[in-house]
């Protein structure tokens, strides 16, 4: 099991905290899974809520997962929504860390995916997972240069309801070291550009999964100021 930390904050310049989480404890694997729907339409918040309960649902039973699972249950998903959400877009990143320590994610517009020392600081977080931005349009690694760039707000791949983008999938070693998946209001306004906390204006949050230890209960921390995560543990 693993030690889970959820944190989520409302930003100044938005109305309601789109932002949403959700992770799965079992025996053989960890699932975490974040989304950030933009402040476009009415309804980001139910969206945001939905892809969560998307995601974990389709995660609910057996010894393993696999990436075409869950991408195939958000593409039903957004066929069968996307007259519901026609005027909303979201971004999220969603990982599964086996309990040899083996990760694969999936992401989706501008939520990350990363690994950290245990204990350590948003600033040494180690990001893995790209950015789907028009300001690195080409492929480039995003840095802090296109986190200035206005085009950084535009997304190149999303969910939104003309038509369905397909996550991009990467694997990855986790060790002893923390998974987190993070919005982009935690990891490039707080932790790239450094914003303090309270004066963040984008939604943040990020989700921390501790290394699996069998052996150990499972343990949860959740600070936020929203009932905005969704935690289950499977034995």
């Amino acid at each position: 099991m693993s030690l889970v930390q959820w944190t989520s904050q409302r930003g100044r310049g938005c109305a309601d905290n789109r932002d949403q989480g959700g992770c799965i404890q079992a025996e053989f694997f960890d699932v975490g899974v974040v989304v950030d729907a933009s402040q476009q339409g009415a309804h980001g918040q139910a969206l945001a809520r939905e892809l969560v309960a998307v995601v974990l649902d389709a995660a609910q039973g057996g010894r393993a997962l696999d990436p075409e699972k869950l991408s195939q249950a958000l593409r039903v998903f957004h066929t069968q929504s996307r007259l519901r959400y026609l005027h909303e877009t979201a971004s999220y990143a969603l990982a599964v860390r086996s309990s040899t320590g083996a990760v694969w994610a999936l992401v989706c517009g501008d939520c990350r995916v990363g690994l950290m020392d245990p204990g350590g600081a948003i600033e040494q977080v180690l990001w893995l997972s790209p950015v789907h931005t028009l300001a690195n349009a080409l492929g480039q690694t995003f840095d802090e240069h296109h986190a200035r760039l206005p085009q950084r707000h535009l997304l190149t791949r999303c969910w939104n309801a003309k038509r369905f983008h397909l996550p991009e999938l990467l694997h990855f070693e986790a060790g002893g070291h923390t998974l987190c998946l993070a919005t982009d209001g935690f990891w490039l306004e707080h932790g790239s550009l450094g914003v303090l906390w309270p004066a963040l204006d984008d939604d943040a949050s990020c989700l921390q999964l501790g290394a699996m230890d069998a052996k150990s209960e499972a343990a949860s921390v959740v600070a936020s100021d929203l009932d905005n995560f969704q935690i289950f543990v499977r034995r």
